[in-house]
């Protein structure tokens, strides 16, 4: 069976819930400045629609991936928005 087989068999639901939580969840700063840069760069709260074809899948994409993250973190369109007030109103 191949390395990558292998991994994916690994990727239960609970096991990838709890590390995206450990990871991004909790009171820490920076994951929670980390999670808000991902919802940001990966369009989590507007159209993928772009100029171009490319542009769009590119977009469509990284959309996919936030997707991903957010199904691993349970959290609601309200959470993302929260995520990003909180981390708007953080000093440089």
């Amino acid at each position: 069976m191949s390395t990558a087989k292998r991994a994916r068999q690994a990727f239960d639901a609970r096991h990838v819930s709890g590390a995206a939580k450990r990871v991004f969840g909790g009171d820490s700063k920076d994951g929670k400045l980390l999670l808000a840069w991902l919802a940001d760069a990966c369009h989590a709260t507007e159209s993928v629609s772009r100029g171009t074809p490319e542009e769009t899948y590119r977009a469509i994409g990284r959309r996919e991936i936030w997707l991903l993250i957010q199904d691993a973190m349970r959290m609601t369109e309200d959470d993302i928005r929260d995520l990003q007030e909180q981390v708007a109103s953080w000093e440089n």
